[in-house]
């Protein structure tokens, strides 16, 4: 990990200012990407597929965590995750409402249930 950040912090650079730059990185370890951990850029990682619709499941296998507590540690709710669930439930209720639609298996609830809606 260290040389990937080392080589992120260096981008763009060439010659002399790259080394310069490299030699002042690596005497303030405590300065820029070198002092990102790797649990930072786990939790990221965490993060991100979750908020792009992977599926909790495939994400702890990607980032190898073994149990669900600890995944839930880094899997951290924001303060617009709430309103975000709420805005998509009022979707499928106002669709539930106006009856079934193809593709949406919420909508054709009734119909397998016999109810016909």
């Amino acid at each position: 990990m260290g040389t990937a950040c080392l080589e992120a912090e260096l981008g763009g650079l060439t010659g002399e200012a790259r080394e310069k730059r490299r030699a002042w990185l690596k005497a303030n370890p405590k300065a820029g990407l070198l002092a990102a951990l790797r649990h930072d850029l786990r939790r990221t990682a965490v993060l991100n597929m979750v908020a792009v619709g992977v599926s909790e499941r495939v994400a702890m296998a990607i980032t190898g965590h073994k149990t669900r507590s600890v995944f839930d540690r880094y899997n951290i709710v924001s303060a617009t995750d709430p309103a975000e669930a709420a805005r998509k439930m009022d979707s499928v209720a106002f669709s539930v409402a106006s009856g079934p639609t193809p593709g949406n298996p919420v909508a054709q609830i009734p119909d397998r249930l016999g109810g016909g809606g």
